[in-house]
């Protein structure tokens, strides 16, 4: 350079004696370039700092390092006009110096090797059922001095501290569960066939119909008839009939309740048809009666409400000849007459289904026909006539003979159907 000289003597004083001198190794700045390189660009003094402003750094010190600058210490100040030497920790190709290229190596292989171990111990940890604790890492950088050809610079010890990280807590249960024996016991089964048979009769709610009538299979009618009698009187006293007389759409009814001691019964008799029934079961209720009846079609039930029953007026009494036993007592219940040429027919249905037919030939004389039960044997015989009574001596034809007597004077009689006659 055509200056250099006078770059020298401009800058004699400002480097301190006895401090580092240039590497022999390289180029001298001050030297003449070789023909065909362009000359370096001329230094540019620095001036002596001013009153108040900070000394210059100590070349013997440590600078920091300054992140992204790609060097050490505060940024260079600017290069004077007109050339001259480039500034420190610039070796003139806009690059920082080999040594802190090397620190910065350095310090990324010490934070990977940390790194490396951190995560190894941390792997070990997550095996472990227990929790640990990585005891904490302190990883020291040791001071790296290089030196170049610019003043001493020694980077201060850097420390770095690793982090404790505390493995989730990991807590292992182990439930034993004892084994279930499960024991089933079949009993044996029995099986027991009963075979019931069960006949039920609905009773209305209120069971009885209104006075002075009877419920006959769910029909209700009116009572005809009804008078009650003691069987042997005057003997004995413990039996009495009552009788009952209606129509229903089965023709002409006929019901008897008997008492007998502690026996009772009911029997019931359809007077066109000849079809008897009697009770199964019998509930005395108020005045009257509700019983269950059975014949050959099935049960059924009736129901009795008289008003009152009066005693017999007209009676019907027979015995045995051998007056052996007292006069078996008979009410009559209906009473009719029918005449017939020269002759006046009587009939009369009694208490516990008897029956009597007269042929009065009026001249004192009469055939007697006489049922003491329905489907008894018949009585008959001539007897005799004197204002309505009669008196016979009838047999059955098989040698059993009765003593009969009636009282049929009953004032105008009511007609008799031609059905009526038996």
């Amino acid at each position: 350079m055509t200056d250099s000289g006078n770059g020298d003597d401009l800058w004699a004083n400002t480097r301190p004696e006895g401090g580092p001198q240039p590497d022999p190794t390289l180029p001298d700045p001050d030297a003449t370039p070789p023909a065909g390189i362009p000359p370096a660009p001329p230094t540019v003094p620095v001036p002596p700092p001013g009153p108040g402003a900070a000394p210059p750094a100590d070349p013997t010190m440590v600078q920091p390092v300054v992140p992204g600058g790609g060097g050490v210490g505060p940024p260079p100040p600017p290069a004077p006009p007109g050339g001259g030497e480039p500034p420190f920790g610039d070796d003139g190709d806009g690059e920082g110096t080999p040594f802190l290229v090397g620190a910065v190596v350095a310090l990324v292989v010490l934070l990977l090797i940390g790194l490396i171990v951190f995560l190894a111990r941390r792997g070990d940890d997550d095996d472990e059922t227990t929790t640990s604790t990585l005891p904490a890492t302190e990883t020291t950088i040791e001071a790296i001095e290089t030196t170049t050809s610019g003043p001493d610079t020694t980077l201060p010890p850097a420390t770095t501290t690793g982090e404790t990280t505390t493995a989730p807590e990991t807590t292992t249960t182990t439930t034993t569960v004892a084994p279930t024996t499960t024991t089933t016991t079949v009993a044996p089964t029995t099986t027991t066939t009963t075979t019931t048979t069960t006949t039920t009769t609905t009773v209305a709610p209120n069971p009885l119909p209104a006075p002075g009538s009877a419920r006959v299979d769910g029909q209700v009618v009116p009572i005809e008839a009804a008078c009650s009698v003691v069987s042997f009187a005057p003997a004995d006293t413990n039996r009495q009939d009552t009788g009952y007389l209606m129509t229903t759409t089965a023709g002409r009814v006929q019901i008897d309740r008997w008492v007998d001691g502690s026996q009772s019964g009911v029997d019931l008799l359809f007077i066109d048809s000849g079809q008897k029934a009697v009770s199964t079961t019998v509930t005395p209720t108020g005045s009257g009666f509700v019983a269950v009846m059975q014949d050959s079609r099935g049960p059924f039930e009736v129901a009795v409400n008289p008003p009152s029953v009066s005693p017999c007026t007209k009676l019907v009494k027979s015995s045995p000849t051998d007056l052996q036993q007292a006069p078996y007592n008979q009410g009559v219940l209906d009473f009719c007459t029918l005449r017939a040429g020269n002759e006046l027919v009587y009939v009369a249905i009694l208490t516990e289904q008897g029956r009597v037919l007269i042929v009065d030939a009026e001249d004192g004389t009469a055939d007697i026909d006489f049922t003491r039960l329905t489907g008894d044997p018949h009585f008959g015989g001539i007897g005799t006539s004197a204002g309505g009574v009669y008196d016979a001596t009838l047999d059955d034809g098989q040698g059993t003979t009765v003593l009969f007597n009636a009282d049929l004077n009953i004032p105008s009689p009511r007609q008799c159907a031609p059905d009526e006659l038996f």
